[in-house]
C-alpha cells in the first residue's frame, strides 16, 4: 500500500503477483494492506529528510513514535550517504548535525535507516513486504 500523500512513489507499476494500492495510512509511506499498524516505511529524499528532521522536527517525532511500537519498520533516505553527509546549499544545517539526528533516530525509535537509489530502494521494501506477508500467513 502506498500513501495517498506520497508525492513521487517509488513504485510506479504493479509487480507480478502483488496488488499496488492507494490509501492514507496513518504512519509512513508504504504498509502491507492488513498489517498497517504492525509494519510501516517511511520514506525521504535528501532534501525532503534535511527539511523532515530540522524544520519540521517535532511533527517527525511524533510520526517516529507511532512507528517505534510497530513490529517491522524502517526509514528508507533515495539518496546515498556521501550524498546526506555533504553541505546541502539549501540548508544551513551541518552535516553532522543530521548524522547525529539520524544516530538518534536509530537508537531511541529503534528505527533503522537504509540509503540507496530508487531502484535498490524498491527491490529492498518489496523483499521484507513479501517476506514479512509470507510468514504472517504462513506462521
Amino acid at each position: 500500500m502506498i500513501d495517498t500523500r506520497e508525492q513521487d512513489a517509488l513504485f510506479k507499476r504493479s509487480v507480478k503477483g502483488l496488488t499496488l494500492c492507494r490509501n492514507t495510512l496513518p504512519t509512513g509511506d508504504y504498509s502491507i494492506v492488513g498489517f498497517e499498524d504492525q509494519i510501516a516505511v517511511s520514506r525521504k529524499t535528501v532534501s525532503d529528510l534535511y527539511s523532515s528532521l530540522f524544520a519540521d522536527w517535532e511533527r517527525e517525532i511524533k510520526v517516529f513514535e507511532r512507528m517505534a511500537g510497530m513490529e517491522w519498520k524502517a526509514l528508507v533516505i533515495e539518496g546515498h550517504e556521501d550524498d546526506i553527509y555533504r553541505w546541502q546549499d539549501y540548508s544551513q544545517v551541518h552535516p553532522n548535525s543530521m548524522r547525529g539526528r539520524l544516530c538518534a533516530i536509530e537508537i531511541r525509535f529503534k528505527l533503522p535507516v537504509y540509503y540507496g537509489g530508487r531502484k535498490d530502494l524498491e527491490r529492498w521494501i518489496l523483499d521484507r513486504f513479501i517476506r514479512y506477508y509470507r510468514d504472517k500467513r504462513d506462521g
